[in-house]
């Protein structure tokens, strides 16, 4: 992996998050990561920023609350696999990457999978429950049958690192 500078960076956020998929990765109080195929990678503020979507019923969740930084890592479709495990177990009573066998190494509280093809480190600057009465009837219906309607998380890019 080689550090670029955002500039450099030539990514479409659709195909980003439709079809690669990433994994949202914390490290300062627990290694952690989930499968995410909602967000996306844009300027707000005059910053360079990511936005990433979390159900407040995920362990994620609740380690993003007490964390400044999340990296968000994508990878190619040969992964898809391990996304899919990391997406569907929890890590609150498990270590589901050390389970998978992914390889990964922490540097400055922030987690970097070694696979990933691409990775953005993010400084948390915002964080938003989305309000339900703001979202239309049949989003709501068909994504939240269960009324656990996500939260917006916005992070300033301080890092791209690509393969």
């Amino acid at each position: 992996m080689k550090q670029i500078h955002l500039s450099e960076l030539n990514v479409s956020s659709f195909s980003l998050f439709n079809y690669q998929w990433c994994l949202i990765g914390v490290a300062k109080h627990k290694v952690n990561a989930m499968t995410a195929s909602w967000g996306s990678i844009g300027t707000l503020w005059n910053r360079p920023i990511a936005t990433i979507y979390v159900r407040p019923t995920r362990y994620t969740h609740e380690l993003l609350e007490k964390d400044d930084h999340f990296t968000l890592s994508f990878f190619s479709q040969q992964h898809r696999p391990v996304l899919n495990y990391l997406g569907s177990i929890s890590g609150r009573d498990r270590d589901k990457i050390k389970e998978c066998g992914i390889p990964y190494h922490i540097e400055n509280g922030a987690l970097y999978f070694e696979q990933a093809d691409l990775i953005i480190k993010c400084k948390k600057i915002m964080v938003q429950p989305l309000d339900g009465k703001n979202i239309e009837d049949d989003i709501k219906r068909k994504m939240y049958p269960n009324g656990d309607i996500h939260t917006m998380i916005i992070g300033e890019v301080e890092e791209v690192w690509i393969k």
